[in-house]
């Protein structure tokens, strides 16, 4: 399965990240092209009137558009953006399929210091179908939270889409925490992060056997394309678990 990683830049304006996802679906080969945190909306959390002028009709409109083009190369797009669910604005990951169909949102359950005042909280940790296999979303600092992961992975999930706008020096810390996610659940990881003048966390492809397949320049605009091989997925020692002790599928997430 060749997966494009689209690491860039989002800016404030909606139509020139708009143009930015769909020139690099564009220029892409894969039948995959995943975009970090905030690529469609921009992520303006230093500004505080930044949701107020935020168009959601825009943002349906322009998610419309990568459906289109989605739908005419027949390749899936993954990307984050400010979204609202139930007339509230939350940090989502949204998948659009290869016919064009905005199939799965998932809304961050485990907010930033700097979302809160934006955003509202998810409250389930839903796993989707992605070209057949079983694949779940998590958004920039929830890599901190490893009992998500794990609740992910008891559901199927076999890829992980990690979106990230990690802009802190010291989140390099981060790429420790994203192989023991992959190595510890058996499954791929996927992390896209955004560009930055201040950044020092690459994006990544992970294998199951915590191989780190690609890392990015983190200060440069960057497609990267791989084919990963689905034949190196497993669950021999995940399946070992002592559900007797401790079962996190009791966790009250749906």
């Amino acid at each position: 399965m060749k997966i494009t990683l689209a690491q860039l830049k989002p800016t404030a304006s909606v139509s020139e990240n708009t143009a930015l996802i769909i020139e690099a679906m564009k220029e892409s080969s894969a039948g995959a092209v995943v975009f970090p945190e905030g690529m469609l909306s921009g992520y303006e959390v230093n500004n505080k009137n930044w949701l107020k002028n935020l168009s959601f009709s825009e943002l349906k409109e322009s998610a419309e558009r990568i459906g289109d083009l989605a739908k005419q190369k027949q390749i899936d797009v993954i990307f984050g953006s400010a979204w609202q669910l139930n007339g509230a604005w939350s940090n989502c990951g949204l998948y659009i399929n290869s016919i064009g169909e905005l199939s799965h949102v998932y809304s961050k359950i485990n907010l930033a210091t700097m979302d809160k005042p934006y955003f509202k909280a998810g409250n389930s940790l839903p796993v989707f179908k992605f070209n057949g296999i079983t694949a779940g979303i998590q958004i920039c600092r929830e890599v901190r939270y490893p009992e998500q992961w794990r609740f992910l992975a008891i559901r199927g999930a076999k890829i992980f889409f990690h979106l990230n706008n990690a802009q802190k020096p010291t989140d390099t810390i981060w790429e420790h925490l994203l192989i023991s996610r992959a190595y510890e659940n058996q499954s791929f990881v996927i992390s896209v992060n955004a560009v930055s003048s201040t950044q020092t966390l690459p994006s990544f492809i992970i294998d199951p056997d915590g191989n780190v397949l690609v890392k990015t320049n983190p200060k440069k605009d960057e497609l990267t394309t791989i084919d990963i091989q689905l034949s190196n997925l497993k669950s021999n020692f995940l399946s070992q678990r002592r559900e007797d002790i401790i079962n996190v599928a009791e966790y009250p997430f749906r």
